[in-house]
């Protein structure tokens, strides 16, 4: 008997781009053409099983090719590797769970959710510059925040389309942290190529700005996008440590994703570069009395797991900070940490669970 065909999963998902309003752009592409190209081109597993079943259909699972050693295998059930987060067809082969909105379209509701106003010339490019289309790649993303400021950040790869896209947005639950006094003056820790750093930067456009970030090609963006929106801020090739003296770190292909060496000699999950790259290492105290900082208003820190030696010390500047806004890594023992901050004078809270563990510590 002839082998039906299924319909691809992404033309089942078509509504879903005609009702964000980005299936059509300006450009005769659409979003869902460059994501229907990329499906076709990729393949995908096809399971014949007729004799299984008497009316010898054919079951797709999926799962593209050249991907099956990402899933985590549980079990084998006819033969077939049946992952965490599927489950077995009416067929009896193994089918992973539709999700509500599937990961290569999360971009498109990201950005729709966003406070970009060119919302359809950032979402092609990103996907143009995903599937290799022969489309423009350089696209400034222009924002306009429910700040009363305006703010451009140039889209040079995937990281800086999805970044900008989640942090100036209304998703954003940093919007929901409201500093209870004046805010004067924000660190922040891990500032990468300066895309949050920013996003602090329109909100409180009269505060002094520190920039801290490790690796200098992000610092030196950093400094760029900062100043190319207009405003000032001061910037640092530092890494923040447990004791002041050279340190080191060692790079991985994402740009958020350097690490300390000591931490990244222990963690698995990663691979990152052989070489070690020299750099000033601090700790924060040294930091801030070395710039002559005497208070702190709003410090974020995303550094990657060297948290750990930032709790160590914080005994030492935690009085000069009134409101901490710190991402927690998987290196660190959550109630150690929940205890120092607290014994150091902070009142701890989860700002946000969705995608990364993240703390909102306010002095009392």
């Amino acid at each position: 008997m002839g082998t039906k065909t299924t319909q691809p999963a992404l033309v089942r998902h078509r509504g879903i781009l005609g009702s964000i309003g980005f299936f059509e752009s300006s450009t005769g592409f659409s979003a869902f053409a460059i994501a229907r190209r990329k499906e076709l081109t990729s393949g995908y597993v096809e399971q014949s099983h007729g004799e299984r079943n008497a009316a010898s259909k054919t079951s797709r699972v999926d799962y593209p090719l050249g991907q099956l050693d990402t899933y985590r295998p549980t079990e084998i059930l006819n033969g077939q590797r049946l992952c965490s987060g599927q489950h077995v067809n009416d067929c009896g082969l193994p089918q992973r769970e539709k999700q509500p909105i599937p990961y290569m379209f999360q971009l498109i509701k990201n950005a729709r959710d966003s406070w970009i106003k060119n919302r359809t010339a950032v979402v092609v490019a990103y996907y143009s510059r995903r599937f290799h289309m022969p489309i423009r790649w350089d696209v400034e993303a222009k924002i306009e925040t429910p700040f009363g400021t305006r703010v451009s950040v140039p889209l040079v790869d995937g990281d800086a389309n999805r970044q900008t896209c989640s942090t100036f947005s209304d998703n954003n639950t940093w919007n929901r942290f409201v500093p209870k006094n004046d805010v004067g003056l924000i660190v922040d820790l891990g500032a990468n190529r300066g895309i949050t750093s920013l996003y602090w930067k329109a909100r409180f456009p009269n505060a002094e700005l520190h920039c801290i970030e490790m690796d200098r090609s992000n610092c030196n963006s950093c400094k760029s996008l900062i100043e190319k929106n207009g405003f000032a801020g001061k910037f640092w090739n530092v890494a923040i440590c447990e004791n002041d003296g050279i340190s080191h770190y060692r790079n991985h292909t994402a740009n958020t994703r350097h690490r300390l060496d000591e931490l990244a000699s222990q963690d698995r999950s990663y691979v990152y570069e052989a070489d070690k790259v020299e750099v000033e290492g601090l700790t924060l105290r040294s930091f801030l009395d070395s710039r002559q900082i005497s208070h702190v208003d709003i410090m974020k820190v995303d550094i990657e797991g060297a948290e750990q030696f930032l709790l160590n010390t914080c005994d030492q500047w935690a009085d000069r900070v009134t409101n901490l806004i710190l991402e927690v890594h998987h290196n660190i023992d959550l109630p150690w940490a929940r205890q120092t901050l607290e014994n150091a004078g902070f009142s701890v809270q989860i700002g946000d669970e969705s995608n990364r563990m993240e703390w909102w510590c306010v002095r009392t």
